[in-house]
């Protein structure tokens, strides 16, 4: 699933209660994999930890669009995991997420007692991590919080930066109200908007629900809302000064009247948009969704027309979709790793499918070496790691002669995956880069 491009930095306001987890967010959007690693973003719902995270996405891809960034819910990713068990297709599930760039995972706190899922989401973290790659994730509350989760995935949540997103502020919450009048041309008698901001609403949606009604009220009422209308109509919310409460959710339409909104605008965009256009824009959305890239079928989006021989193209992606599928197929038979190859991915890129699988083939593509940002020199030797940190380095020092195999065991979080990949660093250092040092995950 892509970020919603309608979230970005530019339109997030910044505040007293989330300018650490902004700093840190856009830190991460420039330098992805790079700096906290995961993010870990917490707060109640309604304060922005989605438009966050959609705003990490979308700059990272402003910046690189060759970066691959999925944003996906943990509700989805539960379901999309049992239909690839259940198509057994559970090993093109986990190359398909072994090749993304930015994984964005929100609403982490639906963990809770699903097994099955964290023991597939530690492992895809610790092959993301272990690869540079760069993870975000939201929740409404801290790793530590979440009940009934495996250990080892809580210690790798906390393993990064974990921030959280405060209640706005009055400051904060007149400069949301001021932004988006501005983004919709609306203008309010002098002291509306900042009465309204006076009312400590539960969060930022319930915040922007007023506003819509102020609107509303003024655009069908025929003349302007004056600052003590605001408090007559909020009269339920409780000012600042008397401690502040929260407005009573807004009743949804009925059920009838929803369906019926949604079929007129359905109707009325099919009869505004060629067929053609809906059928590529499907594609677009399906491949997309598979984890394809979907360039060829945009440029078809804007250059095509009535004419377009779009059902021909439609195929001809297809196909080549097929053939990527072929060429994975047998290339992940040689070497698992190779799964995890983007050329896989991209329908234009059959050639460097087809030479990658070549490569395997004549035995030229070793498997992954370890991760250079475990360094020796960075591992810190105390009273409980001494002993296995001694090992390792007679180990750096004559690789294949001392301690042959060397096992290092111990509880999750206290460096283990940090000394392996760093006795490999230094066996590759010490060598002059001539040595050849793999480093895999037992699964």
């Amino acid at each position: 699933m892509q970020v919603d491009a309608r979230h970005r930095f530019e339109n997030y306001v910044t505040g007293s209660a989330n300018r650490l987890a902004v700093a840190a967010a856009r830190a991460v959007a420039e330098q992805p994999g790079l700096t906290y690693n995961p993010l870990f973003v917490y707060s109640s719902s309604g304060l922005g930890k989605t438009h966050l995270m959609g705003a990490i996405g979308n700059l990272v891809q402003q910046r690189d669009a060759k970066l691959g960034v999925e944003y996906v819910s943990i509700e989805d990713f539960v379901e999309q995991l049992h239909a690839a068990i259940a198509a057994n297709e559970a090993e093109r599930f986990k190359q398909r997420y072994g090749r993304v760039d930015v994984l964005l995972l929100d609403d982490v706190q639906f963990l809770t007692g699903r097994r099955e899922t964290q023991a597939e989401l530690l492992r895809l973290l610790n092959a993301l991590q272990g690869t540079g790659r760069q993870v975000v994730m939201t929740s409404d509350r801290p790793p530590a919080e979440i009940p009934d989760v495996d250990e080892r995935l809580i210690t790798r949540l906390s393993g990064g930066l974990i921030v959280d997103i405060g209640a706005p502020d009055y400051e904060t919450r007149l400069a949301i109200l001021r932004a988006r009048c501005d983004e919709r041309g609306i203008r309010f008698q002098s002291g509306v908007v900042e009465e309204l901001a006076t009312l400590e609403f539960g969060n930022i949606r319930e915040l922007n629900g007023a506003l819509n009604k102020l609107i509303a009220t003024q655009t069908l009422g025929g003349s302007m809302v004056q600052p003590q209308d605001v408090r007559a109509m909020f009269a339920h919310v409780k000012p600042r000064s008397s401690g502040g409460g929260r407005a009573a959710p807004p009743k949804p339409l009925p059920g009838a009247d929803f369906q019926s909104f949604v079929s007129d605008i359905a109707t009325a965009v099919a009869e505004h948009v060629d067929p053609w256009k809906i059928k590529v824009a499907e594609a677009v959305a399906y491949w997309g969704g598979e984890g394809y890239r979907t360039a060829t079928l945009e440029r078809l989006q804007q250059t095509g027309g009535p004419h377009t021989d779009f059902e021909g193209a439609l195929r001809q992606f297809s196909a080549a979709i097929e053939k990527l599928r072929d060429l994975e197929a047998r290339a992940t038979a040689i070497d698992a790793n190779l799964g995890a190859n983007e050329v896989f991915r991209d329908p234009e890129r059959v050639a460097d499918a087809e030479t990658l699988l070549g490569r395997a083939l004549a035995g030229a593509t070793p498997p992954p070496g370890p991760s250079a940002e475990f360094a020796r020199g960075e591992f810190e030797v105390g009273i409980s790691n001494q002993l296995a940190v001694r090992a390792a380095d007679a180990v750096i020092e004559e690789p294949g002669k001392r301690y042959n195999p060397l096992f290092v065991h111990g509880p999750s979080g206290v460096g283990k995956t940090h000394l392996i990949n760093a006795v490999g660093n230094e066996i590759i250092n010490v060598s002059g880069g001539a040595a050849v040092v793999a480093c895999v995950s037992a699964q």
